[in-house]
């Protein structure tokens, strides 16, 4: 069990890092979804785990939100990011991994609860273990991690990655992690 980052057992009782008596910790994960290619965010990620404006009339945005389709992934499924690891601890930092399912609420404060439960961003360099880097992508194996891409295939990235975390979208990491920045990656 993930006995960080629980749930609450029921609507409304989780509050902040929903540490009442309500909360309960549930499955732990060490797989999470892309989110974004610089930080996570509910309203304009980027990434695999998002959603996407649907179309009205005229093929014009409607103002609703639907789920990601494969239709939606521009920049190609065998270039992009779909789930990454996430390292329970790494270096001596405590990065919490994730959870199979759920989430507590959706705040500012995205190191103890919300999107962290369940996606990553990459702001935060592969394998890095600052007290933030709980949001980014981690894994004991040496030297990367695994990244499951939204082809189906799986790939051991390199933690060397050409990477910044500039905030904008520059890097091969980033290009990876964006479904539609029009960056398509050959061999990485």
């Amino acid at each position: 069990l993930n006995t960080d980052q629980k749930i609450p057992s029921d609507a409304g009782s989780g509050g902040g890092n929903c540490t009442g008596s309500s909360c309960r910790p549930v499955a732990l994960s060490n797989y999470v979804g892309s989110n974004d290619s610089h930080n996570l965010d509910r309203t304009a990620w980027n990434g695999f785990m998002g959603r996407v404006p649907r179309l009205g009339p005229a093929n014009n945005p409607s103002g609703v939100q639907t789920a990601m389709a494969t239709h939606n992934i521009t920049d190609g499924l065998s270039n992009t990011f779909a789930i990454g690891e996430r390292a329970w601890e790494l270096g001596g930092t405590r990065l919490q991994a994730g959870v199979v399912f759920g989430t507590n609420g959706d705040t500012g404060n995205h190191n103890h609860q919300g999107l962290v439960y369940v996606t990553g961003a990459g702001r935060w360099g592969l394998n890095d273990n600052c007290s933030n880097c709980s949001r980014g992508f981690s894994s004991l194996h040496p030297g990367g991690a695994h990244f499951l891409l939204a082809d189906g295939a799986v790939r051991f990235v390199s933690e060397n990655i050409d990477h910044n975390s500039d905030g904008t979208i520059n890097s091969t990491y980033e290009y990876l992690i964006g479904r539609n920045d029009g960056n398509v990656i050959g061999d990485y």
